[in-house]
């Protein structure tokens, strides 16, 4: 047998495989001839010719005849921004030619002002040769004017609102900040909205709520901001604008002139995404007018600073006490307003009264702390029998009213016992007989015992009786009791010395101020942790040169002891009442204290420890 006709291949081609390489081998072939006979070349194009100031445009460099291409890194023409957003690769089948490989550019223009604008001519190497992509010009008008288009869409935008129209000076007014967004755009919040302005104060900005509403018809995805704004003086006054910085990622305008085709929108031309523009915003809101009024003149002697509406609620503890027992009343202010303005009240008569300072704690009854419960607790101590506690007094400005109004805690009744309250006589009534006064017995002692027996000393163990004082093992327990005694009436004595005791009092309050510093000078402490700290160090100094009890010192009498005045004194001044302020309200006692104000007060503090005692 011939040894060609002997050779069997061991596997034979599927008819399969046949069907896949035929077009395969077509497509190489009509590829490598596209690419030997037609050179690479580069056109430029604008998404708009003409823009208004604020709109994007999209920049395109498409590149015929080449797979890759080395793009522009970085295109320079004053007063517009250009940036990189992309690039597609494409295929296309010309007659004659074959299949065509192409790669775009794509670029993102954002314009700021208007003007007209010349994009240059762009030389860059493709296809292994180098090509030269076309100039092309931008008109950018003013905001609102753009190419006679249609009016401009909106995406985003900010509003402040504020519901009244006037308020007085320290009253808490409920603001609302909303950023609306279209269902077009994706957007990712930056930071917290800034309220600009000067004459106000704003409280801390609620944890932002989402919703959808329609605006003029539209439906609008919208981030809305909750606070209180609290006027400092009288007068006009601008609120606003409100600054939102934000990351929003908006559709690309449509190019114009392009056919009706689905396939030359960019959401098909650009399979990667690059049919929407992704850039930092700042959103500003319209400026808000509020007219300030002054407060109205006559303010009763109980009013503290109180702005809105309010009840008044008064509870004592225990009712059932005697005098000199110390007795805790509770008064609870509701309603809605500045809280942060609102001190404990006083009696309105104190006489037979021993009444300490108060302590006061808020409960917020909504996010922006206007309306809620403050409680404050306060220790009376009856210095004689008295029938019912002290009427308390408290006066607020009604807004709503303009008039000033008088809150009283009436009288809760109280039963006392003990002290000198005389008991009364009974007095017969005129022209009556005297009654005759029956005469009280004496009482009768009872009769002294006859029949007290000798002690016997004939018991059964014998001998005879022998007194206590006479056996010597009493006296030897007597000696150690008296030693011992004397032994801790000495040991007393030493510790009660006065320069013992001034040792220990000076180390004590030293270690005191030591615990007191290193809280002021901890990098964490809270505000209301650091002036609660600050207020009791200035106590404690000032009680070491006036010798009184640090607590029961106030910021006139750390002034007064410590010989202070001009910025010191008010500095001091100013510690007591941010202490109570943050302990009332409760508004950011929580926030770590700014570096700034703590060196500050720490400052003032050691210099109340260098100041030389003045007689």
């Amino acid at each position: 047998m011939n040894e060609a006709a002997s050779f069997r291949p061991s596997r034979t081609i599927p008819p399969s495989f046949a069907l896949w390489l035929v077009p395969i081998l077509l497509l190489f072939a009509a590829v490598r001839p596209a690419a030997a006979q037609q050179a690479p070349r580069a056109t430029a194009t604008l998404s708009e010719n003409r823009v208004a100031a604020g709109d994007p445009v999209e920049y395109r460099i498409e590149v015929n005849g080449a797979r890759t291409a080395s793009r522009p890194a970085e295109i320079l023409v004053e007063g517009l921004t250009i940036t990189p957003t992309g690039q597609s690769s494409s295929f296309s089948y010309q007659p004659g030619t074959g299949l065509v490989a192409s790669v775009t550019y794509i670029y993102q223009i954002e314009t700021t002002k208007p003007g007209t604008f010349v994009i240059p001519e762009q030389q860059f190497a493709a296809g292994g040769t180098s090509v030269r992509a076309n100039a092309v010009q931008l008109t950018v008008t003013g905001s609102g004017q753009g190419g006679g288009a249609a009016e401009k869409e909106t995406f985003y935008f900010a509003e402040l609102i504020i519901p009244k129209k006037s308020a007085y000076i320290g009253e808490a007014i409920p603001i609302e900040i909303r950023c609306y967004f279209s269902p077009r755009v994706r957007f990712e919040p930056d930071m917290n909205p800034i309220l600009k302005g000067e004459g106000f104060t704003v409280q801390k900005f609620t944890e932002p709520q989402q919703d959808t509403v329609e605006v003029q018809g539209q439906p609008f995805s919208v981030i809305i901001y909750k606070s209180s704004l609290v006027p400092l003086k009288a007068g006009p006054l601008s609120i606003g604008p409100v600054e939102f910085n934000c990351i929003v990622v908006v559709p690309r305008p449509r190019p114009r002139g392009r056919s009706n085709d689905p396939f030359s929108d960019p959401f098909f031309r650009d399979p990667f995404g690059s049919f929407a523009i992704q850039k930092r915003v700042e959103i500003k809101s319209e400026l808000v007018a509020l007219e300030v009024l002054p407060l109205p003149p006559g303010a009763p002697p109980s009013f503290s600073g109180a702005i809105g509406q309010f009840t008044i609620e008064a509870g004592v503890d225990p009712r059932q006490a005697n005098v000199g027992d110390p007795l805790t009343m509770r008064l609870t202010i509701n309603g809605r307003g500045n809280f942060d303005r609102i001190n404990a009240p006083s009696p309105a008569d104190a006489n037979g009264w021993r009444v300490y300072p108060a302590s006061g704690k808020f409960k917020p009854e909504d996010n922006v702390k206007m309306r809620g419960a403050k409680t404050f607790e306060q220790i009376i101590v009856p210095l004689d029998r008295r029938p019912a506690t002290p009427r308390y007094e408290f006066s607020f400005l009604d807004p709503a009213t303009g008039a000033y109004r008088t809150l009283a805690a009436e009288p809760i009744p109280l039963q006392l016992g003990g002290g000198t309250a005389p008991t009364p006589t009974p007095v017969p009534a005129a022209g009556s007989a005297p009654v005759a006064q029956t005469p009280v017995p004496s009482p009768t002692p009872a009769p002294l015992a006859v029949d007290i027996l000798h002690i016997r000393t004939d018991g059964p163990g014998g001998g005879s009786f022998r007194a206590l004082q006479r056996s010597p093992w009493f006296w030897t327990v007597q000696a150690l009791a008296l030693g011992l005694l004397l032994g801790l009436g000495a040991r007393v004595w030493w510790r009660q010395r006065p320069s013992g005791l001034a040792a220990r009092a000076a180390l004590a309050r030293r270690t005191r101020e030591e615990d007191l510093l290193r809280t002021l000078r901890a990098a964490g402490t809270t505000r209301g942790a650091f002036h609660e700290a600050a207020a009791r160090l200035a106590q404690v100094r000032a009680a070491a040169r006036s010798g009184a009890a640090p607590e029961t010192l106030d910021a006139r009498d750390v002034i007064r002891f410590c010989d202070l005045s001009g910025s010191e004194g008010a500095g001091v001044e100013t510690i007591f009442r941010q202490r109570d302020e943050l302990a009332f309200s409760g508004s950011s006692s929580t926030e770590a204290m700014p570096s700034e104000g703590r060196r500050e007060i720490i400052e003032l503090l050691e210099n109340l420890a260098r100041e030389p005692v003045r007689k």
